[in-house]
């Protein structure tokens, strides 16, 4: 699955587009790539509550833009969906 971000700079009028590839590893794990490079900058990972995370994997200065976040917060939100829904019928 391939999330596009699209960031716009007003003043040059540029369009820089970032490709994630949420690679499924197993039922407990996505590898998290960028597109073109392959590069793993993270796992999403269940963790013992039921509900994914994402762990960084890149070095500790590493910057990351608010297109980049969303795309894997969105991607999180759609694993932990079903889970969610799941808790939120059975506790009531």
């Amino acid at each position: 699955i391939f999330y596009k971000c699209i960031k716009e700079y007003n003043r040059e009028k540029i369009k820089i587009m970032t490709y994630l590839l949420f690679k499924k590893q197993d039922n407990t794990t996505y590898e998290v790539l960028v597109e073109g490079s392959n590069k793993v900058i993270g796992y999403l990972r269940m963790d013992i509550d039921g509900f994914f995370y994402f762990m960084n994997t890149t070095a500790p200065n590493v910057y990351w833009d608010e297109h980049t976040l969303i795309s894997i917060g969105l991607k999180l939100k759609e694993l932990n969906k079903e889970y969610e829904q799941h808790i939120t019928t059975n506790l009531k």
